[in-house]
């Protein structure tokens, strides 16, 4: 779906947002309507995300899954299905639970590191440590 159609109904700042951020301009850029190239990134890439489904003998075919709101809670959902397509754990992770970076429609990269993936990354250098 076109940002433009989506804005007809979505008016929160997240979705006004959308115009500044990096996602808009890779958007803009390639200007491919109706479908996008896979570096595009519109409101539908996040919460209309495909996915590849395998048939019975073995071949594969994509669709979209059209419940919008899959994506939405738990939060850590879109950065499996949709976030780390593109971007990092970290950065997923980073982005996704900072409120004002998701209201601004991820305008820039995130400045918090959250506590959970300062543990991991503690653990991580210990076990490697210890091998």
């Amino acid at each position: 779906a076109a940002v433009n159609s989506c804005l007809t109904c979505h008016q929160d700042a997240h979705s006004l947002n959308y115009k500044y951020s990096p996602h808009a301009q890779l958007f803009q850029a390639e200007g491919i309507l109706p479908r996008p190239s896979s570096k595009s990134v519109t409101c539908a890439t996040c919460h209309l995300p495909r996915h590849k489904f395998e048939r019975p003998d073995g071949t594969t075919w994509v669709g979209v899954n059209h419940n919008n709101t899959f994506t939405l809670k738990p939060r850590d959902r879109m950065v499996k299905d949709v976030c780390m397509n593109c971007h990092g754990l970290e950065f997923s992770y980073n982005s996704i639970f900072d409120d004002e970076l998701v209201k601004a429609n991820f305008n820039k990269p995130p400045t918090q590191d959250l506590e959970t993936l300062k543990m991991i990354r503690v653990l991580e250098k210990k076990r490697s440590n210890n091998s």
